[in-house]
Protein backbone atom coordinates (compact mmCIF):
# COMPACT_ATOMS: atom_id res chain seq x y z
CA UNK A 1 0.00 0.00 0.00
CA UNK A 2 3.20 2.22 0.83
CA UNK A 3 4.25 1.67 -2.39
CA UNK A 4 1.40 2.58 -3.93
CA UNK A 5 1.30 6.11 -2.70
CA UNK A 6 4.81 6.66 -3.65
CA UNK A 7 4.28 6.12 -7.44
CA UNK A 8 1.29 7.82 -7.13
CA UNK A 9 2.71 10.87 -5.77
CA UNK A 10 5.75 10.41 -8.37
CA UNK A 11 2.97 10.43 -11.50
CA UNK A 12 1.25 13.59 -9.90
CA UNK A 13 4.82 15.49 -9.09
CA UNK A 14 7.18 14.24 -11.75
CA UNK A 15 5.46 15.81 -15.10
CA UNK A 16 5.28 19.13 -13.60
CA UNK A 17 8.61 19.12 -12.09
CA UNK A 18 10.39 18.67 -15.68
CA UNK A 19 8.24 20.89 -17.39
CA UNK A 20 9.60 23.56 -15.43
CA UNK A 21 13.07 22.27 -16.34
CA UNK A 22 12.55 22.66 -19.61
CA UNK A 23 11.64 26.48 -19.69
CA UNK A 24 14.22 27.31 -17.07
CA UNK A 25 17.02 25.18 -18.19
CA UNK A 26 15.75 27.12 -21.49
CA UNK A 27 16.18 30.65 -20.41
CA UNK A 28 19.28 29.98 -18.77
CA UNK A 29 20.96 28.57 -21.80
CA UNK A 30 19.24 31.79 -23.53
CA UNK A 31 20.60 34.31 -20.36
CA UNK A 32 24.25 32.87 -19.90
CA UNK A 33 25.47 30.10 -22.56
CA UNK A 34 27.14 32.93 -24.12
CA UNK A 35 29.12 34.34 -20.83
CA UNK A 36 31.38 31.88 -20.57
CA UNK A 37 32.72 31.19 -24.35
CA UNK A 38 33.63 35.06 -23.67
CA UNK A 39 35.15 34.75 -20.80
CA UNK A 40 37.35 31.86 -22.13
CA UNK A 41 38.16 33.88 -24.82
CA UNK A 42 39.48 36.83 -22.91
CA UNK A 43 43.13 35.71 -21.90
CA UNK A 44 43.23 34.50 -25.66
CA UNK A 45 43.04 38.63 -26.26
CA UNK A 46 45.14 39.73 -23.84
CA UNK A 47 47.71 37.56 -24.67
CA UNK A 48 47.31 39.29 -28.40
CA UNK A 49 47.45 42.29 -27.07
CA UNK A 50 50.28 41.38 -24.76
CA UNK A 51 52.46 40.45 -28.20
CA UNK A 52 51.83 43.22 -29.72
CA UNK A 53 53.05 45.33 -26.74
CA UNK A 54 56.15 43.28 -25.83
CA UNK A 55 57.20 41.98 -29.06
CA UNK A 56 57.28 44.54 -31.17
CA UNK A 57 60.76 43.02 -33.30
CA UNK A 58 58.65 40.33 -34.07
CA UNK A 59 54.88 42.09 -34.90
CA UNK A 60 56.24 45.03 -36.63
CA UNK A 61 58.36 43.20 -39.75
CA UNK A 62 56.46 43.40 -42.71
CA UNK A 63 53.96 40.55 -43.95
CA UNK A 64 53.88 39.31 -40.30
CA UNK A 65 50.22 38.75 -38.79
CA UNK A 66 48.43 37.49 -36.08
CA UNK A 67 46.40 34.13 -36.82
CA UNK A 68 43.17 33.47 -34.97
CA UNK A 69 43.67 29.64 -33.26
CA UNK A 70 40.56 27.62 -34.11
CA UNK A 71 39.45 25.76 -31.14
CA UNK A 72 36.70 23.83 -32.68
CA UNK A 73 33.22 23.52 -31.62
CA UNK A 74 34.76 23.83 -27.67
CA UNK A 75 36.17 27.20 -26.51
CA UNK A 76 39.64 27.14 -25.00
CA UNK A 77 39.72 26.34 -21.64
CA UNK A 78 39.87 29.93 -18.85
CA UNK A 79 43.30 29.59 -17.75
CA UNK A 80 44.81 29.30 -21.05
CA UNK A 81 46.05 31.08 -24.23
CA UNK A 82 47.65 30.24 -28.04
CA UNK A 83 48.27 32.49 -30.19
CA UNK A 84 50.04 31.79 -33.26
CA UNK A 85 52.34 34.57 -35.24
CA UNK A 86 53.06 34.09 -38.76
CA UNK A 87 56.07 36.66 -40.16
CA UNK A 88 56.95 34.09 -43.32
CA UNK A 89 59.10 32.01 -43.50
CA UNK A 90 58.94 31.27 -39.79
CA UNK A 91 55.47 31.03 -37.97
CA UNK A 92 55.76 31.64 -34.11
CA UNK A 93 53.26 29.57 -31.72
CA UNK A 94 52.77 31.28 -28.26
CA UNK A 95 50.87 29.44 -25.47
CA UNK A 96 50.15 30.83 -21.75
CA UNK A 97 48.72 29.01 -19.31
CA UNK A 98 49.20 29.46 -15.55
CA UNK A 99 51.79 32.21 -15.66
CA UNK A 100 53.86 30.02 -17.69
CA UNK A 101 55.04 30.90 -21.64
CA UNK A 102 55.91 28.74 -24.35
CA UNK A 103 57.33 29.39 -27.64
CA UNK A 104 57.62 27.48 -30.27
CA UNK A 105 58.59 28.44 -33.82
CA UNK A 106 58.18 26.51 -37.66
CA UNK A 107 59.30 27.04 -40.88
CA UNK A 108 56.95 27.10 -43.91
CA UNK A 109 58.47 24.38 -45.54
CA UNK A 110 57.74 22.07 -42.34
CA UNK A 111 54.38 22.78 -41.39
CA UNK A 112 53.70 19.74 -38.37
CA UNK A 113 57.72 20.16 -37.26
CA UNK A 114 57.11 22.75 -34.07
CA UNK A 115 60.57 23.44 -31.84
CA UNK A 116 61.14 25.53 -28.86
CA UNK A 117 62.14 28.50 -29.58
CA UNK A 118 64.42 28.66 -26.80
CA UNK A 119 65.82 24.87 -27.93
CA UNK A 120 66.59 26.57 -31.37
CA UNK A 121 68.61 29.36 -29.91
CA UNK A 122 70.36 27.02 -27.73
CA UNK A 123 71.62 25.22 -30.91
CA UNK A 124 72.77 27.71 -32.37
CA UNK A 125 75.44 27.92 -29.18
CA UNK A 126 75.84 31.46 -29.65
CA UNK A 127 75.15 32.46 -25.76
CA UNK A 128 75.39 30.83 -22.94
CA UNK A 129 71.96 32.32 -21.49
CA UNK A 130 69.67 30.69 -23.59
CA UNK A 131 69.04 27.27 -23.08
CA UNK A 132 65.84 25.23 -23.25
CA UNK A 133 62.83 26.72 -21.33
CA UNK A 134 64.73 29.62 -20.26
CA UNK A 135 62.36 31.68 -22.02
CA UNK A 136 59.92 33.30 -19.10
CA UNK A 137 58.73 36.26 -20.68
CA UNK A 138 57.42 37.76 -23.68
CA UNK A 139 60.09 41.01 -23.06
CA UNK A 140 63.12 37.92 -23.49
CA UNK A 141 61.52 36.86 -27.04
CA UNK A 142 61.63 40.29 -27.96
CA UNK A 143 65.10 40.59 -27.18
CA UNK A 144 66.38 37.15 -28.57
CA UNK A 145 64.92 37.68 -31.56
CA UNK A 146 66.20 41.09 -32.19
CA UNK A 147 69.80 39.69 -31.39
CA UNK A 148 69.39 36.16 -33.58
CA UNK A 149 66.17 36.74 -35.98
CA UNK A 150 69.18 35.76 -38.73
CA UNK A 151 70.34 32.80 -37.10
CA UNK A 152 66.49 31.05 -36.68
CA UNK A 153 66.10 32.31 -39.99
CA UNK A 154 69.27 30.12 -41.33
CA UNK A 155 68.98 26.99 -39.06
CA UNK A 156 65.05 26.23 -39.42
CA UNK A 157 65.31 24.92 -42.83
CA UNK A 158 68.52 23.48 -42.42
CA UNK A 159 67.04 21.44 -39.01
CA UNK A 160 63.98 20.68 -41.93
CA UNK A 161 66.29 18.79 -44.48
CA UNK A 162 68.15 16.15 -41.71
CA UNK A 163 64.64 15.49 -39.83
Amino acid sequence: MHRRVAKLVVAIIRPPLLLLRFVFGGVYKLLFSGRGIGLSLEPQRQLEQDIRNEVPSLVSRDATRIIPVDFGDSPPPFDYAQVDVASPPLKFRFSRGRDQLAVFVNHESMEDHEHELSLVLSLLDLTPEVRRGSITKLLDVDRLLREYWKHCYRLLPMRAILN
